[in-house]
């Protein structure tokens, strides 16, 4: 009969060995990155989804399939060199 330590051993063995099995994968990567990353420095809302379906409504950005798109170059032109200029800096 398994006892209280080997069912810890398994609690404990079980997410680690998940994170070491997708710590490569791209998913681990989105998660860690878009997820946890950008929003604590401020560079992305914590809720996306929320935010592109907002835009999307007041017609900022346009739906293309899965993706969005932004319906006015000139917004597109403005904020790819603020990025640039921030990036320099």
């Amino acid at each position: 009969m398994p006892t209280l330590g080997w069912w810890a051993g398994i609690a404990y063995a079980m997410p680690v060995s998940a994170l070491l099995v997708l710590r490569n994968s791209a998913w681990m990567r989105w998660l860690l990155f878009v997820r946890c990353w950008l929003p604590l420095r401020g560079r992305l809302p914590w809720r996306v989804a929320t935010f592109l379906e907002d835009a999307h409504q007041r017609d900022v950005l346009r739906q293309s399939g899965a993706v969005y798109l932004f319906r006015h170059a000139l917004l597109h032109t403005h904020l790819a060199t603020a990025a640039q200029k921030d990036r320099q800096a």
